[in-house]
């Protein structure tokens, strides 16, 4: 663009619909080998929402939450098969900003938890015991090699 001088956007788009479409087409364009159309036929009640979005794995927490983009979604006890914690579910955002949960492609009744729940303190566990230090056998390799070592000085 700037070896046509080319600096508004006016300028841009008249040269992208009228010189570069063509000579994109000329260049490129090819006849098809068949006349036949091979184009599958849409499967009737498709939603087009549940293909155009974006689609997360989450983790089922043990408390039936799963987080997502900072909020806290609960998974009622309603749904019926009810997912186990650690199950993977699906969390769907269609582009109209609306979330969907899936748990092996059924939806799941969910609700918006206002806050995280608190955090149970994990209890506490007994010291170690110390480990008694040992010391290497009379034949192991680490005493040949210094061994060997000292002998060449």
């Amino acid at each position: 663009m700037p070896l046509r001088h080319i600096t508004t956007i006016e300028e841009t788009n008249r040269l992208l619909h009228e010189e570069f479409d063509e000579s994109l087409n000329r260049k490129f364009a090819r006849a098809p080998r068949a006349k036949r159309d091979f184009h599958r036929p849409f499967p009737p009640h498709t939603d087009l929402r549940d293909i155009f979005c974006y689609e997360h794995t989450r983790v089922l927490a043990n408390d039936w939450t799963v987080s997502y983009n900072g909020l806290v979604l609960q998974v009622l006890k309603l749904n019926s098969p009810l997912p186990r914690p650690k199950a993977k579910i699906t969390v769907r955002q269609w582009l109209d900003g609306t979330l969907h949960l899936l748990y092996r492609d059924r939806p799941l009744v969910f609700s918006l938890l206002p806050e995280p729940p608190p955090r149970q303190p994990d209890p506490p566990r007994p010291p170690k015991a110390p480990r008694p230090r040992t010391k290497p056998r009379y034949n192991h390799p680490w005493r040949a090699r210094a061994a060997t070592m000292h002998a060449k000085k």
